[in-house]
């Protein structure tokens, strides 16, 4: 049977008139973060992000020996280490090889094999810059033009601003899930997301973050669909490859495991079968379990004891650390770093607008709280959207936990280690943000919180990143 409106359009025909204009809608926030992340990957000198050379030496090394790297400096100060070459070191030899591994295909794919052997040669260094504006001494003929020598790692920060921009679909494709009739929900997500400073910067880097930001950001859509919908085990085994595959990336995933945890207790609560629960997760954790086991197999046994030594070091608890005055300049570097810290974390701009951002966050963090409790105890908040949002707060709780107590072993307060959950982080604070309000004020806010973020973007391009690099005009 067909439904009509008022104007006697057909009900499909309607629909489809809606998909049509959702899917110009994300695929301009697309294009905007796509032209904002070449522009930063070429105003941003090579070597100019967070550990850049190293992420990209460990690619170039998989590439030229087919093999990972031997342990080297790990742990060494960075501050103190300009002159001992720790810069140009893999000393991110640990982490795990994903992303390098791609990383190595596409250098295979585009430079012949006599120049991948053939030393890499970077920009020298000079101390004293070191934390100012620049750590390398640059003689670039302008921020659009790059020698042949440089195809290697533009290709590489092109590969990452492609995994950024499968982080922005995914948080759509989630908020989506959750609200399948909110569609200025999931834009205003997918735009928060795009436009955020910070990760714009490091979609636009080498960085083995991107891949992690994407699997997580998957991991966490898979979670809400199998608390969304009925699934047996082979929906299970899936959450588990893909949870796999990030922890593969990076360890900052490690967080999706507890989260799918509690997405399989709440659904054995709904069932009331503990048994469910037992069969869900151990179906669940066979995947991590097999896949950590494979790659310590395959891992060079040499290098096992120096690869247990370097997490076990920065699992430690330093207790001389443990103080409200270091907690607070913690979380202060990670607020302020999450939104706009660029360069080797030297760059900063004014404190007062990341300052004003994390307190509009935690403030709509606050509300989507507020807003899960009322829908629960009012019950007008769907089973399915309440475990999804439990599910996504769990996420923001244990990455965030996970940051600081790194933090009490190395003093790394850097806030893009959270964006393995920035989907989550992004759809709750849009959710706080909005469900306040009356719908006829929701499209004209969503409009503010994009154009709000997007013109916060092109300030820090403009204001402050062209200026360092390459001059005032």
């Amino acid at each position: 049977m067909l439904y009509y409106n008022r104007n006697g359009c057909r009900k499909k025909e309607l629909l489809s008139v809606i998909v049509h204009r959702e899917t110009r809608i994300l695929a301009l926030i697309t294009l905007l973060y796509l032209a904002l992340a070449v522009t930063y990957s070429f105003v941003v000198p090579l070597w100019e992000a967070p550990d850049e050379p190293s992420h990209f030496l460990y690619a170039r090394y998989l590439a030229q020996n087919g093999c990972l790297p031997s342990p080297t400096y790990y742990a060494e100060d960075i501050a103190g280490s300009f002159e001992k070459d720790y810069i140009l070191s893999i000393y991110e030899w640990y982490h795990p090889p994903l992303y390098y591994l791609l990383g190595a295909l596409a250098l295979r794919a585009v430079e012949p094999q006599h120049k991948l052997s053939a030393s890499y040669f970077f920009p020298s260094i000079d101390p004293a810059l070191a934390y100012q504006d620049s750590l390398f001494v640059h003689q670039s003929k302008g921020p659009f033009h790059f020698g042949e020598d440089e195809l290697g790692p533009r290709l590489l920060r092109l590969l990452s601003i492609l995994m950024g921009m499968g982080t922005i679909w995914v948080t759509y494709q989630t908020a989506r899930q959750i609200f399948p009739s909110e569609s200025l929900l999931a834009f205003a997500a997918s735009g928060v997301v795009s436009f955020i400073p910070q990760y714009t910067f490091i979609s636009a880097s080498v960085n083995s973050d991107n891949l992690a930001n994407l699997l997580s950001a998957l991991a966490l859509l898979l979670t809400v669909k199998w608390i969304t919908k009925e699934n047996g085990y082979g929906k299970t085994l899936r959450l588990g490859l893909f949870c796999s595959l990030a922890l593969l990336s990076k360890t900052t995933t490690f967080f999706l495991i507890p989260v799918a945890c509690l997405s399989f207790a709440l659904r054995a609560k709904q069932k009331g079968s503990p048994r469910y629960f037992l069969k869900q997760g151990l179906a669940f954790l066979s995947l991590p379990l097999l896949t950590t086991g494979l790659f310590l197999a395959l891992y060079p046994r040499k290098n096992l004891w120096a690869l247990a030594a370097a997490y076990t070091e920065s699992s430690k608890v330093n207790a001389d650390l443990i103080s409200l005055g270091y907690l607070c300049t913690v979380l202060t570097q990670i607020n302020q770093s999450f939104w706009a810290r660029f360069g080797w974390m030297n760059i900063l701009i004014p404190a007062t607008i990341p300052n004003l951002l994390g307190l509009l966050c935690l403030a709509s963090l606050i509300s989507a709280v507020v807003f899960w409790v009322r829908g629960n105890r009012e019950r007008i908040l769907p089973p399915t959207q309440s475990n999804s949002l439990l599910a996504l707060f769990a996420s923001v709780l244990c990455a965030l936990l996970a940051l600081v107590k790194f933090n009490l072993a190395v003093f790394q307060p850097q806030g893009r280690f959270l964006f393995p959950a920035i989907s989550a982080i992004a759809i709750l604070a849009v959710v706080g943000l909005l469900s306040p309000l009356q719908p006829r004020y929701r499209p004209l806010a969503t409009l503010v919180i994009v154009g709000g973020m997007l013109a916060f973007n092109l300030v820090c391009l403009t204001a402050y990143l062209w200026p360092v690099y390459h001059g005032r005009p």
